[in-house]
């Protein structure tokens, strides 16, 4: 039987693992005092009493031995009564930073220290994650990196300053933007809640390298001028609308560029897909202050904080600042201005009409994209469960068996769905915006407004767009210098950098986080944002759980699925589908193939007009006296029939859909300038449910099973083919 051993430190019997001290280690111990009376020579130590008693106290008290002792409240006092011309020889960030090396240098094998560190360096920020951290002697206590942020914060008004000291012959953009830190409904703190959410006001820039905008006739004195829309619209965008978007960018997209369209609103700036473009290096923090900007007000006095930063008051009475926003955003800073220069309302500073609102990109996409998956849930979900349930894109050679002359609702259902809807929603931001292709923007824009929210009826969106187009317009027919920022540094005009910033004070912060920390902690990042000594070290980077080759897989498996509602469709072609419902000249329908119920805004545009396509009939030009023959004719975008000839005496444009369009312009920009000149304080237009950026929970994705091989796709084509 193997001999019993027992710790002398603390009596354990059963642990399986013991310790003896070596002569060598044995005569270390006793130079650094570090023997007890009770041990004696050649007995045992358990291994943690051995680590915790001898090996660790050894090492720490070695390497104190290394360097002088400098507490870091001696470096705070030192930093206290320091005056503005003296040397300061200790920094706290120094020390950190020493602490931080020296221990990663080392070969640290006591794995409960290993196993602290990994428990604990998510949650730095917090305060028991630090002062365990400085008890293991990596770093410094939570108290004192409190104090350090605090004196940051108090000096960031001199360090925007500093910031703008040589910028002011440059141009500058702006965000400004709301923040919550909880994003679950919370109620008014009783005996059980103790705090609720923080509503902070986000006002950050970016340098444009480009001469600064000068504020002459740089504001349209109309605000918002729907004739100049509706020339616009005739003379430069109407023919284009009557073809589908698939159609004018074929052969123009990439499928290298799959993992980047999907990462788009990914604003976790760790995702290593996204690493050359999610940083705010070149940002300028003007404040984060308390602030719900859900009035004039509210936003008034956001402005205030960036007129009142030196030089930007001088700056403004001179030239014109734009600013990116959201739709609440746009509307209350426009409301501002409207009082100020309609109603000559003083209330209003004059400054405010040297800020210029363009619309966020951002929210274009993601609100285009949340109205196509809503609307169209029913034919999302079928798909889904093809692709992911049994092994069960739309192509160009649809038509070779349709025809481009099929006015069958549920092939134009489905044809608008695949051709026109999605491959805009997925481009305007993604591909258009950010590579900086102006006319291509601009003309997704216009199809965003005119087939989505107008469409759809979106409450606030399809007025947010004419505002954007009555300034634009403005600009070119006057051209203003304004126009070549626009038209060279579109990239640069983005609420990106406001959804990152969030991101990052989101993770930097805990939900429970009050007004005041909040700023503390977001000033104290952008003044530190050079600083990644601890971060390289401990933030991991996290992938995009799909890879291109899945992509492709899913595809694949998408077009087999499109293919076989195709079949049904065609097989069942000369089926009507009935409508069910009408109301306010929308109808319903009941589809006979798909058994979905849509309604007329499920369909190409045509169908919210007055005068909906005909479904038995080629041409729906009123004038036509042609015979109708549909081998000589086609089925515009909009749903709209014409001949080749009546297209041509209409000059290519539907002028269904352009008196539509014309009417619904007017409408909508009388109803926003009543709107805009009413009383300060009336809130008409803004949703309750605001456009958030809801963050990704990138992490466990479940990658779909199974594949679908191409010989599976061939064999669906040539199926379809045979029909």
């Amino acid at each position: 039987m193997s001999e019993t051993k027992e710790c002398m430190e603390c009596g354990a019997t059963e642990t399986s693992r013991f310790r003896s001290l070596t002569v060598n280690k044995l005569k270390e111990a006793e130079a650094y005092d570090l023997l007890k009376v009770t041990w004696k020579k050649n007995n045992y130590l358990c291994h943690s009493c051995y680590m915790n008693c001898v090996e660790n106290q050894l090492r720490r008290l070695k390497r104190e031995a290394k360097r002088p002792k400098v507490s870091v409240e001696e470096a705070v006092t030192n930093v206290d009564v320091a005056e503005d011309d003296d040397v300061i020889e200790v920094d706290i960030d120094d020390i950190i930073k020493e602490e931080i090396e020296n221990k990663i240098k080392e070969v640290v094998e006591l794995r409960d220290v290993e196993t602290i560190m990994r428990e604990d360096i998510e949650a730095v920020d917090e305060e028991e994650g630090l002062n365990t951290l400085a008890n293991i002697c990596i770093t410094t206590t939570a108290r004192a990196v409190d104090r350090k942020k605090k004196k940051i914060s108090e000096t960031h008004k001199e360090y925007v300053e500093k910031a703008f000291k040589n910028c002011s012959e440059n141009s500058f953009l702006l965000n400004i933007d709301d923040y919550y830190n909880i994003h679950t409904p919370r109620q008014q703190p009783d005996t059980t809640d103790t705090s609720w959410a923080a509503h902070m006001a986000t006002i950050i820039t970016n340098l444009c390298p480009i001469p600064a905008i000068p504020r002459n006739g740089a504001l349209n004195p109309k605000i918002v001028d729907d004739e100049l829309i509706m020339k616009h619209l005739d003379e430069r965008f109407m023919a284009n609308l009557g073809i589908s978007y698939y159609d004018r960018i074929k052969g123009k997209g990439s499928n290298d560029d799959l993992i980047e369209k999907l990462t788009l609103h990914s604003y976790d700036d760790r995702l290593a897909e996204k690493k050359s473009d999610r940083h705010i290096q070149n940002d300028i923090l003007f404040d984060f202050v308390e602030s719900n900007l859900k009035s004039v007000e509210n936003y008034t006095k956001a402005l205030q904080i960036v007129h009142d930063q030196k030089p930007m008051g001088e700056y403004l009475s001179n030239h014109v600042i734009p600013i990116v926003a959201d739709w609440p955003g746009q509307f209350f800073i426009r409301k501002a201005i409207a009082h100020r220069i309609l109603l000559n309302n003083e209330v209003i500073p004059r400054f405010v009409a040297a800020f210029l609102l363009m619309m966020g990109p951002l929210h274009i996409s993601l609100n285009s994209r949340e109205l196509v998956f809503d609307k169209y849930s029913l034919l999302f979900n079928d798909i889904y469960k093809g692709i992911f349930g049994e092994n069960k894109v739309f192509v160009d050679f649809v038509y070779l068996k349709f025809g481009n002359a099929c006015k069958n609702i549920e092939f134009l259902y489905l044809t608008d769905f695949l051709s026109n809807l999605i491959p805009l929603v997925l481009d305007v931001y993604a591909v258009h915006h950010r590579e900086g292709n102006w006319p291509a923007y601009e003309e997704a824009c216009m199809c965003c407004w005119s087939d989505l929210f107008l469409r759809f009826d979106r409450k606030n969106y399809k007025r947010a767009p004419l505002m954007f187009f009555s300034d634009i317009f403005f600009w070119m027919d006057t051209n203003h210098p304004l126009m070549d920022m626009i038209t060279n540094r579109l990239a640069s005009l983005s609420d990106c950098p406001v959804e990152l910033v969030h991101s990052i004070i989101r993770r930097r912060t805990a939900k429970f986080s009050e007004a005041e920390q909040l700023q503390k902690e977001a000033r104290f990042i952008f003044q530190h944002r050079e600083d990644n000594a601890f971060r390289k070290y401990f933030v991991d980077s996290v992938k995009y759980p799909y890879t291109p080759k899945q992509l492709h897989i899913l595809s694949r498996k998408c077009a087999v699925l499109l293919l076989g509602l195709f079949k049904k469709i065609y097989q069942a072609r000369y089926w009507y589908s009935l409508i069910i419902n009408s109301s306010n000249n929308i109808n319903t329908y009941k589809l006979y193939s798909l058994g979905y119920e849509i309604t007329d805004r499920h369909l190409p545009r045509g169908f919210v007009t007055s005068r909906k396509p005909f479904t038995t009939t080629l041409c729906d030009y009123l004038n036509c006296n042609c015979i109708d023959y549909s081998d000589c004719g086609k089925v515009l975008a909009c749903g709209h029939g014409y001949h080749n000839q009546c297209l041509e005496k209409c000059q290519f444009k539907c002028l269904i859909c352009l008196d539509y369009l014309k009417d619904e312009i007017k409408k909508n920009v009388d109803a926003l300038k009543v709107s805009l000149v009413k009383k300060l304080g009336d809130n008409e237009f803004i949703d309750e449910r605001r456009e958030n950026i809801v963050e990704d929970n990138i992490d466990n994705v479940e990658i779909a099973a199974g594949d679908t091989t191409i010989e599976e796709l061939e064999f669906a084509k040539k199926s379809f083919l045979e029909l």
